[in-house]
């Protein structure tokens, strides 16, 4: 099971809720947070407290992966390795795509 989000749904209730589940249950998910440090229209950092998507993820216990989310050849690496280990029998892990905005600069 794959669940993607925006870096804009880290500051939300369901987004913890899930991750938190998912450890709890030792569940075969793959959550991607697509982050291009904005929540909408808005800098996530100006909306969300802490350090960010990626943190939370091992906070709670989570694997977790950071890739640069432009680079389609490491995304793509990265994500059958990923991929491999939860179909192994693997718990819930955590995918951190840095991106940005075509309009915006991070």
């Amino acid at each position: 099971m794959v669940d993607v989000f925006g870096d804009g749904a880290v500051n939300r209730g369901p987004f913890l809720e899930g991750l938190n589940w998912a450890v709890v249950f030792d569940l075969p998910i793959l959550f991607i947070c697509e982050d291009n440090r904005y929540s909408s229209t808005t800098r996530t950092e100006d909306m969300t407290g802490g350090e960010g998507a990626a943190a939370c993820a091992v906070s709670l216990g989570l694997r977790t992966t950071e890739v640069d989310g432009n680079d389609v050849e490491a995304l793509a690496n990265v994500s059958a390795a990923i991929i491999a280990r939860l179909q192994a029998g693997g718990g819930p892990e955590f995918l951190h795509t840095l991106t940005v905005l075509a309009w915006a600069s991070p």
